[in-house]
């Protein structure tokens, strides 16, 4: 081609096996793009089809052809941009054109075989040899490229069958592992955390562990060396979850630096003749979304009084450190809450005085105006009561 034309210099792509083909239409190029297709899909490359595309520009090339100039355009000089040629060329004149773009990453493959995984390993020693070692007893091995693992897994099996039976179990999971992946391995204790994680979670009975039904799913479905849970060992993770997740609870409101607010109720089951106070939390965490905590569900057995109110309030409260901290707290239109209230605001000491610490329960005022509306149809609402009962 002439220099003098005028005319961009052309590029020509070099490809083994291939001859020289040109980046311009013609039926090199559909043949360079068959060849592309052929490439791509049979060897598998990774590689994206547009960056293959041959009509695509120089810059973005497949990574298996190798781009050159013409011996043309490697003579041209370098030329400013008024024309004239500059004394100093610049040492690469093509730095503009990415011709090597990055591959993209391959994912990792997946595990073919658990023989080095579980009972060998393979060891590059000083010299650039690498060597297979057991795992058990340490018997060192020659590693062949290429001939299968048939020698190792023959050792394994007659040497070590013990070994080999208790990697049976685990045979399924390794054939989804990847090499970045911790192995999975049962534990009775992780089995009955999570038990009674689920158990709390989802409001199931303590016996729930010791069903039938469940540890036969467990067995035959999951994990055949699954250990039935009894409710007396339940019991006692519910009670050690309860204790990490309570000293996880205080640690956070001790550094929080903001304000909460806290509701509390106090009822009786009449069943078991026991009075319960129950105390939750309200805050706003660092995204500003509102969060809730349950802080105490425990007995009160004694007098429902404004001193007994006050005093379980003080100890849960100090217990996770918030008595500093309380914005406002929500109660019931029971005259000892209310009673409690100023001892609360000296313990507290609130914004304002305690002007707005005092937050009565809404739904508990909607539902004394209703049950007072209730009272005046009671002569017509207890006859369609009692003629239900026999329906």
């Amino acid at each position: 081609m002439a220099s003098g034309s005028g005319d961009a210099p052309r590029r020509s792509i070099s490809m083994k096996g291939k001859g020289r083909m040109t980046d311009n239409l013609g039926h090199d190029d559909r043949a360079y793009h068959e060849y592309l297709q052929q490439q791509v899909y049979a060897e598998d490359l990774g590689l994206n089809f547009p960056h293959s595309h041959p009509f695509l520009r120089i810059s973005e090339p497949d990574l298996n052809v190798t781009p050159i100039l013409t011996s043309q355009s490697e003579n041209m000089p370098d030329l400013g941009h008024d024309g004239d040629e500059h004394d100093d060329p610049d040492p690469n004149p093509h730095q503009d054109f990415d011709f090597y773009p990055q591959m993209e990453e391959k994912l990792p493959k997946q595990v073919k075989s658990d023989l080095f995984v579980l009972h060998m390993k393979k060891v590059t020693n000083e010299d650039g040899s690498t060597v297979v070692i057991c795992n058990y007893c340490k018997k060192v091995f020659k590693w062949h490229k290429s001939g299968g693992y048939g020698s190792y897994r023959k050792h394994i099996t007659n040497s070590h069958p013990d070994a080999q039976a208790k990697s049976s179990s685990q045979s399924q999971i390794l054939r989804y592992a990847t090499p970045n992946q911790q192995l999975f391995k049962y534990s009775d204790a992780k089995n009955r955390e999570e038990l009674a994680r689920m158990v709390a979670v989802e409001h199931l009975p303590f016996s729930f562990g010791e069903k039938v039904g469940f540890n036969n799913y467990c067995q035959r479905a999951l994990n055949p060396a699954a250990c039935r849970v009894p409710r007396t060992t339940l019991t006692e993770a519910l009670e050690n979850i309860y204790e990490k997740e309570k000293k996880m609870l205080e640690i956070f409101f001790e550094k929080y630096n903001g304000r909460v607010s806290v509701c509390a109720d106090i009822w009786s089951d009449h069943w078991r003749m026991h009075s319960y106070i129950g105390v939750t939390c309200h805050y706003m965490d660092n995204a500003w979304a509102i969060q809730k905590r349950i802080l105490a569900f425990r007995v009160f057995d004694e007098k429902h009084t404004a001193a007994n109110i006050f005093r379980h309030l003080r100890i849960i409260f100090t217990e996770y450190k918030i008595e500093n901290k309380i914005f406002a707290i929500g109660f019931d239109n029971a005259s000892n809450n209310t009673a409690a209230i100023p001892a609360l605001i000296e313990l507290c000491k609130p914004y304002l005085g305690g002007k707005f610490f005092h937050q009565r329960c809404a739904c508990h005022v909607f539902n004394l105006c209703v049950q007072k509306g209730l009272k005046t149809l009671e002569q017509f609402i207890q006859p369609i009561k009692d003629a239900l009962y026999f329906l």
